[in-house]
């Protein structure tokens, strides 16, 4: 009997073994989209057009939320601005406005607030001329303040006839109207 050959295991042939290999083909993608003038697929200007109108959005809505913010900052302020201290009269009152020997004259001046409370800063001028040292009082809102009290005592014999006047130097600057007395003694 004759011979029995042993057989190569059928495999994938090498190359040296066979000649070159057939190039493989890459498949192809149909699509309804031509190719536009310049040679690009309108698909990818398509997606190139999105690209720009998502940014364009995303910037406008990043703007949007900056100004709400902005606003929604700003809003204590407003309200700040309303609770400012806004002083809208300032008067004097004497008490009693004539004596004789030994008399105290008592002096209130009387601010006229709206809006918030705050600091005011006022001073007198005494009814001979002379001023007190400037003084700082605390006022609440919306009200008719009274400035704390400016007493004013004569002693003596002789005789003094002359104006009180209060006159506030901050927030605003604000003078009120003469307040009279007299003295004899």
């Amino acid at each position: 009997m004759g011979e029995r050959r042993r057989s190569r295991p059928r495999s994938c042939p090498t190359t040296s073994a066979v000649g070159p290999q057939p190039q493989l083909r890459r498949p192809e993608l149909h699509s309804d989209v031509a190719p536009a003038s310049d040679g690009t697929a309108r698909g990818s200007r398509h997606r190139e057009r999105w690209t720009q109108a998502s940014a364009a959005v995303l910037v406008l809505a990043a703007a949007v939320a900056l100004l709400v913010w902005k606003l929604w900052e700003a809003k204590p302020q407003v309200n700040q601005v309303a609770d400012q201290l806004v002083l809208t009269g300032l008067t004097a009152e004497v008490s009693p406005s004539t004596g004789g020997c030994g008399t105290k004259f008592v002096f209130t001046g009387k601010a006229e607030v709206r809006g918030g409370s705050g600091r005011v800063t006022y001073r007198w001028i005494k009814p001979d001329g002379a001023t007190t040292d400037p003084t700082t009082a605390t006022v609440v809102p919306r009200s008719r303040t009274d400035l704390p009290n400016f007493e004013y005592t004569l002693r003596g014999p002789g005789r003094v006839s002359g104006d009180a006047v209060v006159i506030v130097s901050k927030p605003v600057q604000l003078r009120s109207a003469p307040v009279h007395i007299d003295y004899v003694c």
